[in-house]
């Protein structure tokens, strides 16, 4: 579990768009986001308030960077990005990076 990483974008909805229209998109990027070396794990959520959370587990840092200089040029990244309301039209606004320490289990 040594340096791996835990990525939480927030996510607003685009005017216009849905919950549906944002797990659709999720759907596709998950197919893209699989392939990608690095990876673990990934959940989508929405709070109470309308704003989602993607949290995706990466083996290191680097996995995570390589994704995002990887996702410019995918129509699955492209599809899920539009369905959002992006500062900027960037997508890594929004998005931190956490050094996991600990990780428990049931």
């Amino acid at each position: 579990m040594k340096n791996r990483i835990i990525e939480i974008a927030t996510v607003t909805l685009a005017a216009g768009k849905t919950e549906e229209d944002l797990v659709a998109a999720s759907d596709q990027f998950q197919t893209f986001l699989s392939t990608q070396p690095g990876f673990i794990a990934r959940t989508l959520v929405r709070k109470d308030d309308g704003l989602f959370a993607d949290v995706v587990e990466w083996e290191d840092q680097a996995s995570a960077d390589t994704m995002m200089q990887a996702a410019a040029g995918s129509p699955e990244c492209g599809a899920y990005f539009s369905v959002m309301n992006l500062a900027d039209n960037n997508p890594a606004t929004g998005v931190a990076h956490c050094t996991v320490l600990a990780q428990y289990q049931a």
